[in-house]
């Protein structure tokens, strides 16, 4: 039997799903909270091919998630976040379906098939479909990792970056949490065959 995530429910690591829970609500709470009180700028033309690789900053994905307005925008197309099976990655990403409609493509951190290859085996095995993925995700913090660039030449799928920034925004552990009644900025770059 499979999860909404279309995993078999024994892949899961069920001691860090049932820890997950209760901040996983709350942080749900949390994001309808922050997109009621934002204001997201106008979003320029979003002209993202289907099969892209669309890439942001780790420290900047909760501004994201709370850009509802923005994520609407895609209604109707498949789009897939990355998360690895671990505590911290099923609380996001518990989060990510009903805030913003993405779908979680998983990867194992250890074991068996290194994580790259597993995420390049995901790629591939979606034809269309737009994946999102944090470039720095590992750190360091606001930095492109090489593998990035090489997952966009082994996959085939041109690179498109976006990034949400808030004119207002509280740092915790490099991470960007904006602040009621701030404006958020969305910047979009054309896509780009590696």
């Amino acid at each position: 039997m499979k999860s909404f995530e279309g995993i078999p429910y024994r892949d899961y690591l069920w001691p860090h799903v049932l820890i997950s829970l209760i901040p996983a609500t709350v942080l749900y709470l949390i994001f309808k909270i922050l997109s009621r009180a934002i204001r997201e700028s106008a979003t320029p033309p979003v002209n993202i091919p289907e099969n892209a690789l669309v890439c942001f900053f780790h420290g900047e994905q909760i501004i994201s998630a709370v850009c509802t307005r923005f994520w609407k925008l895609f209604s109707g197309r498949e789009i897939y976040g990355l998360g690895y099976h671990g505590w911290t990655s099923y609380v996001s990403s518990s989060v990510w379906p009903y805030s913003i409609g993405w779908k979680v493509i998983r990867y194992q951190r250890k074991g068996g098939q290194k994580p790259f290859d597993q995420i390049l085996e995901a790629l591939r095995s979606k034809a269309s479909g737009i994946i999102v993925i944090g470039t720095d995700s590992g750190g360091p913090y606001y930095s492109v990792r090489p593998s990035l660039i090489e997952l966009a030449i082994k996959s085939g799928r041109p690179i498109v970056s976006i990034r949400h920034v808030a004119s207002y925004s509280l740092i915790l552990k490099q991470h960007h949490w904006p602040l009621p009644f701030t404006i958020v900025r969305t910047y979009i770059s054309n896509a780009s065959l590696v």
